[in-house]
């Protein structure tokens, strides 16, 4: 299944908000995609540097996510394009 329309939806939606959640990334595929097809996409976010949080409340709380991501090896960084989906 090729989700790259998927991806950038959801890369918009984080550059927007400089987060995404997993309640937005659920909102936006489709219903019948397999699990392995949402790890796929879940990785190559989580390799876009993309911040995936919980939910809203901890998205409100999102420095703080932001401090212990980065301390875990992730961060947050701008200016994605649709050549970074490669």
């Amino acid at each position: 299944m090729d989700l790259t329309e998927t991806i950038k939806t959801q890369l918009h939606l984080s550059q927007e908000h400089g987060y995404i959640t997993y309640d937005e990334i659920n909102d936006i595929l489709p219903d019948n995609l397999s699990p392995e097809d949402l790890d796929a996409v879940l990785s190559k976010l989580r390799g876009l540097d993309v911040e995936i949080v919980m939910d809203q409340a901890e998205a409100e709380t999102w420095p703080n996510a932001r401090k212990a991501g980065a301390a875990a090896g992730r961060s947050c960084r701008r200016g994605f394009t649709s050549g970074n989906l490669g």
